[in-house]
């Protein structure tokens, strides 16, 4: 059965007051909260090139394949306001969602999220039930907290505490979706350059094996590469009926598992 992320209200998002499309609920702060996180471990780096990466050639290459709707009953959805609107509309009845309004990758293993009327955190969740497929999307808010090393310290160690707790999860890193062109051209810090920035330092954490990077924005982006302004009507969020896009972009990238079928995706 389907599993509902906690219930949020409107809050402030730029000075101004948002929402998702055709909803009250599900809007995310992007003036990132303050966190007391800090890379404990100089080693958590360890492994990373100069330029704060692992080379994309060790991760070999990677061919998803289209999948059925059963792929996603042991899948759980984490993230940010944006997953908040993939429970809401896109449609995938059978996944689990620990999604909450503005979520960081900060305080993701920490957020308080209400499946099955129950509250509890996203941690308590992972190491209570076992999942095969473990969707994160989160990044947007972030923007505003440290430089790229820093966030991807931060989600290299989530993605090492998710392991430990999912040793047979498949673990999908979603890329951070674009925000619209009057945001990008008009805000220094929430612009798709920033997005693209951490995009690419998220794509170096896959391994091709049982980490994977999937971007949404080649379903999404305009011919400048901006959020479409089709979907939106606040630079950051989408409409209720744009996301059956993003749930074909799910079935299109899967990856198979010994116990499931699948047909290649030969698009």
């Amino acid at each position: 059965e389907k599993t509902s992320p906690a219930e949020t209200q409107d809050i402030d998002f730029i000075d101004r007051v948002i929402s998702f499309a055709d909803a009250s609920e599900g809007v995310e702060e992007t003036d990132s909260p303050g966190t007391d996180f800090r890379p404990e471990d100089e080693n958590l780096m360890a492994g990373i090139e100069e330029d704060g990466y692992l080379p994309s050639e060790d991760k070999g290459v990677v061919s998803f394949v289209t999948v059925e709707e059963t792929y996603f009953d042991d899948a759980v959805f984490i993230g940010d306001s944006r997953m908040v609107g993939v429970y809401e509309y896109a449609g995938i009845e059978s996944a689990t969602y620990y999604a909450k309004v503005s979520m960081t990758i900060f305080d993701l293993m920490e957020s308080r999220v209400t499946t099955n009327d129950s509250v509890r955190t996203v941690r308590e969740g992972l190491e209570e039930n076992q999942f095969g497929k473990v969707y994160l999307m989160v990044g947007l808010n972030e923007l505003g907290t440290g430089d790229v090393d820093y966030f991807i310290a931060a989600y290299q160690g989530v993605i090492e505490e998710i392991r430990a707790l999912q040793p047979e999860a498949i673990i999908y890193i979603q890329g951070i979706m674009h925000v619209a062109g009057d945001m990008d051209r008009s805000d220094s810090i929430f612009n798709n350059e920033n997005i693209n920035e951490r995009n690419e330092a998220l794509r170096q954490l896959a391994n091709g094996e049982d980490v994977f990077y999937i971007d949404v924005n080649e379903v999404y982006d305009d011919e400048n590469g901006n959020l479409r302004s089709d979907c939106t009507s606040d630079d950051v969020h989408l409409y209720g009926n744009c996301y059956e896009e993003w749930y074909q972009f799910f079935m299109h990238h899967g990856v198979p598992t010994d116990a499931e079928g699948s047909k290649e995706d030969d698009e």
